[in-house]
């Protein structure tokens, strides 16, 4: 086995470094990517250097001012925009979007899980006021009726 070390960036465009022993480049690339890491380079150790592996470019779709779509210009502004806004942070942003999202759904049960115990409160001491004064009347009556013995 071969001694690799690699360059990979994480889902947060943070850069990690290390090493690895596999067969072929190709080994480490596909563990890298089950990790979720973005591979950046990745050479042989103990041996003769190797080209680094080039990261896939996300493929650009360019929409014309006029809606149509079409080929890019050839200024290099689009690119770099383009490259800017990678999968990754569209990604982060989205699970941000979710979370935001499970926020808000978890508050919204926090708000009728406290209406609906305020609710049952509030039945509880309406019951509990009549039985206090249906309790009051029986008293009264066993009262007069001892009364009038």
């Amino acid at each position: 086995m071969k001694k690799f070390e690699y360059t990979a960036v994480d889902i947060l465009g943070k850069e990690i470094r290390g090493k690895d022993e596999a067969e072929t480049r190709k080994e480490v690339f596909d563990r890298l990517k089950k990790r979720s890491l973005f591979p950046t380079s990745i050479n042989i150790i103990d041996g003769v250097q190797v080209q680094p592996v080039r990261p896939e470019r996300p493929k650009i779709k360019y929409e014309h001012e006029d809606g149509t779509p079409g080929n890019a210009p050839e200024n290099n502004d689009f690119v770099e925009e383009s490259l800017n806004r990678s999968s990754y942070k569209n990604r982060f942003e989205r699970s941000c979007d979710c979370a935001c999202f499970f926020g808000v759904i978890v508050f919204i049960f926090l708000c009728f899980s406290v209406v609906i115990y305020a609710d049952f409160r509030y039945r509880k001491w309406q019951i509990e006021k009549v039985v206090k004064q249906m309790v009051r009347e029986e008293c009264l009556i066993q009262e007069y009726k001892i009364k009038e013995k």
